[in-house]
């Protein structure tokens, strides 16, 4: 977890401080729009359904589901009358109900039911073009990357001690992002708004410690890069922001491992709906 979370904030510092650049060149007079509106930003709490599923050759043999909850931010930096740098930090937690089944050496299994924890954090930055398309409604696409570290306890009996087939993996995966946004104003503060994007990964990375088992505590693996998608609408009025969003999370099966050969990442996928409310400014 710590190279994880090393790789995530130092993303994070990276990010901000680019974020950072573009809001002093903001402030240069040479290059600076117009001062109204020349900041956007939302700051917001979350709850997700969150479902976890992992397949071996076309069959579901484990399965995730319940709640998580989060807080995050969106802040978008405007750069001319339609370019603009938008970036979102989001951090999230929860316990979800685990349903699979314990393997045995034999190769039989017996079904086992139990928790799992989730913690971790996601940084996206993106460049965005606004186009009106009257004065009413406009249009934005945008790209740019993002990234997403979190640690999975397995086992962990709600939290309050790690069961005795418990163990943690901690993932990492960046990604490329091409979205497309849009609006409607229905009032001088009030609006309707959407977006849907793709995830275009680049690099996966999973970090396995059976130690707890009296495994291993070092395996690495590389799951394999699937294109997921997200989509979002929601309504600002005045100060106040609310939105339902959906998003995918999608891993083909990996290599085994080089340290030992005996372990993979099957087929996983991740599909969340949940809903952000909070302060708009």
């Amino acid at each position: 977890m710590r190279r994880n979370l090393t790789f995530f904030c130092t993303a994070t510092i990276m990010l901000s401080a680019a974020a950072g650049a573009v809001l002093a060149a903001t402030n240069d007079p040479a290059t600076a729009p117009a001062a109204d509106g020349m900041i956007k930003a939302h700051v917001y709490a979350h709850v997700e359904s969150f479902e976890w599923k992992e397949t071996l050759n076309g069959e579901q043999f484990m399965k995730e589901t319940g709640p998580l909850y989060g807080l995050g931010a969106d802040v978008a930096v405007r750069l001319s009358r339609r370019f603009a740098v938008e970036g979102n930090l989001d951090f999230f937690y929860g316990d979800v109900d685990y349903d699979g089944a314990i393997q045995s050496e034999d190769g039989s299994s017996t079904p086992y039911k139990t928790s799992t924890e989730y913690a971790g954090g996601q940084i996206e930055l993106d460049l965005a073009f606004k186009q009106n398309l009257n004065k009413y409604c406009y249009l934005k696409p945008y790209a740019g990357l993002g990234l997403r570290a979190w640690q999975r306890n397995l086992d962990t009996k709600f939290a309050s001690s790690m069961g005795q087939y418990g163990y943690t993996e901690n993932w990492l995966t960046t990604y490329g992002i091409l979205g497309l946004g849009g609006g409607v104003t229905l009032s001088a503060k009030t609006e309707l708004f959407a977006k849907a994007q793709v995830k275009l990964p680049i690099y996966n990375r999973q970090e396995i410690d059976f130690s707890n088992l009296s495994g291993p505590s070092d395996i690495t693996l590389e799951p394999g890069r699937k294109t997921s998608y997200s989509a979002e609408a929601g309504l600002t009025v005045h100060w106040f922001f609310a939105s339902v969003f959906y998003e995918t999370l999608k891993f083909s099966q990996s290599a085994p491992d080089t340290e030992t050969g005996n372990f993979f990442q099957p087929d996983s996928e991740e599909t969340i709906v949940g809903v952000k409310a909070g302060y708009a400014f």
